[in-house]
């Protein structure tokens, strides 16, 4: 491990020598970027390696990760075309096509680099298949897959090019628009005929949502907002058969039962108006998920920290040892508090560098401090537009125990 980051020092040493002398930062931010996912390759994606010409195509640059997780880097990477007369293609990934052939399309970020080849005709699309990958079930949204067959024998998935509908309307939505075009989401149960087009060809299918949703589920960060807050509600939906809930928030209705206290958008963000208390409530397929809001006239004036039970302003340990804090919000009245551990961001500031020290900002064990050394560093807490810093002395005055003989 020392060897690898030893290289990479001087790797990035380099690069960032190299770039100083001709003005250009931008690889050497991609390099540290690259080092610090540690990024093992980088792939690109798009629905289809054939096109018509003057049609648009878009790619995606998916970063794989050492952790088995992908980043999307789709807008940071350099894209490029091998013939920009025949394809163009945007620093966000959109491609034209303007002429016949066959090019290469890349996408490099650091010294990374992918590629994949794309076939520009005149073929002709002679029908259209449509079909979905799994069931249909009511509240629940699933992309539609519009494949085109070719007079040159080929076939492509088309779903951002065909024109979709839904009969009849009422079981729900497709979208016709935007990354999300083909998307179906149902709002009721039944047979629906779900139908691509693009020109005069046409392909349809039948889908048939089931209604295996028992319950909606209700959740957000707290239960009580001060006046004048927003704060985000999601919704869960429990299916028969089904052990994990589903987020369905993009498909239920919302709607707040006292508008003057609170009001709630379509996509699930509540707005507090006046005290009081008001029912949110989320409506799909029949059912309906609730919460009881509290929005309170006094606001949260303050944060302060406690150490074993007891308010702090700054701290001194004589000890290297592990420790935690609790952090508590403060009514503008001082009269109400609350403890919000773990609703906060915490994070260490300014360390002496005979220090090493962490905060653990992982759920249940928020404002844990893990150190090693002696001097002293800032403990750092945010929650919404609220922060509070602790200054921390470890004097660590515990000798160390003699050497074995």
């Amino acid at each position: 491990m020392a060897i690898k980051s030893f290289a990479t020092f001087w790797a990035l040493s380099l690069i960032l020598l190299l770039n100083a002398c001709s003005g250009d930062i931008e690889p050497f931010q991609q390099a540290v970027e690259a080092s610090a996912l540690d990024i093992q390759r980088l792939q690109i994606q798009s629905l289809r390696d054939h096109s018509q010409r003057g049609e648009s195509l878009q790619y995606s640059a998916i970063a794989l990760l050492a952790d088995g997780s992908n980043k999307d880097l789709s807008d940071q990477v350099r894209w490029q075309t091998s013939d920009r007369s025949l394809a163009t293609i945007t620093q966000t990934g959109k491609l034209t096509t303007l002429g016949n052939g066959v090019i290469s399309v890349s996408a490099a970020f650091s010294s990374l680099t992918a590629s994949s080849t794309l076939t520009i005709n005149d073929a002709t699309l002679s029908s259209l298949r449509v079909s979905h990958a799994n069931d249909l079930e009511v509240c629940k949204s699933q992309l539609l897959s519009a494949t085109g067959q070719y007079d040159d024998g080929t076939e492509r998935e088309i779903r951002d090019l065909v024109n979709w509908s839904l009969s009849p309307a009422s079981i729900g939505t497709i979208t016709n628009a935007g990354a999300s075009k083909g998307l179906f989401s149902s709002t009721s149960s039944g047979n629906a005929t779900l139908t691509a087009s693009k020109g005069t060809v046409t392909g349809q299918a039948l889908g048939i949502v089931q209604d295996n949703l028992q319950s909606i589920q209700l959740s957000a960060k707290t239960t009580e907002l001060a006046i004048d807050k927003k704060q985000q509600y999601q919704a869960q939906g429990n299916y028969a058969g089904n052990s994990s809930s589903e987020d369905i928030s993009s498909n239920v209705t919302w709607s707040s039962s006292s508008t003057t206290i609170a009001t709630i958008n379509s996509s699930g963000q509540v707005t507090t108006l006046t005290a009081g208390n008001t029912t949110i409530q989320a409506s799909c397929g029949g059912k309906t998920g609730q919460q009881t809001l509290t929005v309170t006239d006094s606001s949260t004036g303050r944060l302060q920290f406690l150490f074993n039970d007891k308010i702090v302003s700054s701290l001194s340990r004589d000890d290297d040892s592990d420790f935690s804090l609790t952090l508590e919000s403060v009514s503008n009245d001082n009269l109400t508090t609350k403890d919000v551990t773990e609703d906060a961001n915490w994070s260490i500031q300014q360390p002496d560098s005979s220090l090493t020290v962490s905060v653990s900002n992982t759920k249940n064990s928020k404002g844990e401090i893990t150190v090693t050394g002696s001097g002293s560093f800032t403990v750092k807490a945010t929650l919404d537009d609220l922060k509070t810093l602790l200054q921390v002395d470890i004097k660590n005055t515990i000798p160390a125990p003699p050497p074995a003989l």
